[in-house]
């Protein structure tokens, strides 16, 4: 099974997405369908992905749309190409998890989420994947000042730096 085969099957559009990129003579409004349709498939994956590797506690608020969000934007923020990357990563855990349990990963239930989290930090191909993701995941959501708050931390910005003795002694040449 093929990740397009995936992506066709849990999108809910039959046969629509294995064939983006194959029909070129496809109208525009029929290709943003298809890419919406991808875009949520990768969406609600990488939203119960956040979830399970950032599931929260009392003192810790669990990842969230807003981590998922962060994420994105943060990936795009370092190249426009990493953005694919990501989405082809998140996508891709989604579906080796349909090809380990016949399920995407956000149809899974909290307990076969971890499991196969668990089977995932072992498998040699996936492991990789699943570290970039969760890397990014933890990086933004921990970064997050509501999330950074609960935690009792309290952000240490400078607002403005104090001049250097020395500094003060300089002229310029106008002067």
């Amino acid at each position: 099974m093929t990740l397009s085969d995936v992506l066709s099957r849990f999108s809910g559009r039959s046969g629509a997405l294995a064939k983006l990129g194959s029909d070129h003579s496809a109208s525009n409004g029929r290709s943003s369908a298809v890419a919406r349709d991808r875009h949520a498939f990768s969406y609600r994956a990488a939203v119960a992905i956040a979830e399970a590797i950032i599931p929260g506690s009392s003192a810790i608020p669990q990842a969230d749309e807003a981590t998922v969000a962060r994420a994105e934007e943060v990936v795009r923020s370092f190249d426009p190409a990493a953005a694919a990357v990501w989405n082809t990563a998140v996508t891709g855990l989604s579906a080796a998890a349909v090809t380990r349990t016949g399920r995407p990963f956000h149809e899974l239930t909290a307990t076969e989420q971890d499991e196969l989290l668990a089977t995932w930090e072992t498998d040699p191909v996936v492991r990789v994947w699943l570290t970039l993701v969760s890397t990014v995941f933890k990086f933004v959501h921990f970064d997050r000042p509501d999330v950074y708050g609960a935690m009792g931390g309290k952000l240490n910005v400078v607002s403005s730096l104090e001049q250097p003795r020395w500094l003060r002694q300089m002229k310029t040449s106008a002067d």
